[in-house]
C-alpha cells in the first residue's frame, strides 16, 4: 500500500517542478521583454532629445542669419560720404568715381576695389583711404600725385608723375610750360592711370631710374628738358643755356651731382651757352659754345 502511494506521488512532483520551472521561464521572458521596452524607451528618448536639439540649432542659426540680415539691410546703409585731402577734383567727382553712393551698405564694397575705380576715373589720385563710421558714414582721404614731367606722345603733351603714371593727356600749354619735358623712346600704351608702357623693357627701367635720380638731384627745378629717345646715350637741358651731356645712363645719381657742383661756378652766371660733358666724371670739361640748339 505504501509502495503504491510513492508511485501516485511521483507524477505531481514532476509537474510541480515543472510548473515552477515554467512560471519561472515566464517570469524572465516578462522581465526580458520589460528591458527591452525600457531600452527601446530610453533609445527614443535620447532621439527625441537629439531632434529637439538639432531643431533649436536650425532655428538659432536661422535667427542670427535672419538677424544679420536686417542688419546689413537696414541698419548700415550709407548716407553721408565726406571726402578730403582732394585738390584736382571736386568731392562729386571722387565719389562718383568710386563706385560707391548713398544708399548702398557700408561694408559693401572694398576699399581695393573702389581706390582702382577712382584711379581709372581720377588718375590724379595716388591712393585712397576709406574709414567707415557706424552707422552710415563714409570718409574718402585721398592723396593726389604730383604732375612732374610732360611728354610728347602721338603728337599730343601727356603729364606724367613722377613714377611715368599718366595723369592728363591732351594737356593745354599752361600746364606744360612748368614741368620738365621728356622726349621718350618708343612706346607700346599711354593710358590715363596707368605707367607707361615701353617696347623694349630695358628701357623701361632706364628711363624709371632716370627720373627717380633727377627728382632726387638738387637741379631737378632747373632741368627744363631731358632727351631719353637714345638707349646709349643721355642729354639734358639745364636751365635753357646749359646743355648736360651724360654720356651713357650709367651713375646719373652721382653725374647730377658733380653737375650741380660746376654750376656753382661763377663763369656760369652769365648768359653763355655751355655744354657740360660729364660722360667721365673724373675729368669733366666744359665747352662755352653759345650757337647750341638745347630743344
Amino acid at each position: 500500500m505504501k509502495r503504491k502511494n510513492e508511485k501516485d506521488a511521483s507524477p505531481r512532483l514532476y509537474e510541480r517542478i515543472y510548473e515552477e520551472r515554467l512560471s519561472q521561464r515566464v517570469a524572465d521572458a516578462e522581465d526580458e521583454a520589460r528591458r527591452m521596452e525600457a531600452y527601446e524607451r530610453t533609445v527614443h528618448n535620447r532621439q527625441s532629445r537629439r531632434a529637439m536639439r538639432a531643431f533649436a540649432a536650425f532655428v538659432l542659426i536661422f535667427a542670427l542669419f535672419a538677424a544679420v540680415f536686417i542688419a546689413y539691410k537696414l541698419l548700415f546703409v550709407i548716407s553721408d560720404i565726406s571726402v578730403e585731402g582732394n585738390t584736382t577734383y571736386t568731392a562729386d567727382e571722387i565719389i562718383a568715381a568710386s563706385g560707391v553712393k548713398s544708399g548702398d551698405n557700408l561694408y559693401s564694397f572694398s576699399s581695393r576695389t573702389a581706390e582702382l575705380l577712382m584711379k581709372k576715373k581720377c588718375p590724379y589720385v595716388k591712393s585712397l583711404k576709406v574709414e567707415r563710421a557706424i552707422p552710415n558714414r563714409i570718409k574718402f582721404t585721398v592723396e593726389e600725385e604730383k604732375a612732374e614731367f610732360a611728354a610728347q606722345i602721338y603728337g599730343r603733351y601727356f603729364i606724367l608723375s613722377g613714377e611715368l603714371c599718366v595723369l592728363e593727356k591732351d594737356a593745354p600749354p599752361e600746364k606744360v610750360e612748368n614741368l620738365c619735358i621728356l622726349k621718350l623712346p618708343a612706346l607700346v600704351s599711354a593710358v590715363c592711370g596707368e605707367t607707361v608702357e615701353f617696347r623694349d623693357s630695358f628701357a623701361s627701367d632706364q628711363v624709371a631710374a632716370t627720373a627717380s635720380a633727377l627728382l632726387s638731384s638738387s637741379l631737378a627745378g632747373r632741368i627744363r628738358s631731358v632727351d631719353l629717345a637714345d638707349l646709349y646715350s643721355l642729354k639734358m637741358n639745364c636751365d635753357g643755356k646749359y646743355l648736360l651731356d651724360f654720356g651713357g645712363y650709367s651713375d646719373t645719381a652721382l653725374k647730377l651731382k658733380v653737375a650741380s657742383k660746376v654750376l656753382e661756378d661763377e663763369m656760369f652766371n652769365g648768359e653763355n651757352k655751355a655744354k657740360i660733358d660729364l660722360s667721365n666724371t673724373s675729368k669733366t670739361t666744359v665747352t662755352v659754345d653759345n650757337t647750341l640748339k638745347l630743344d
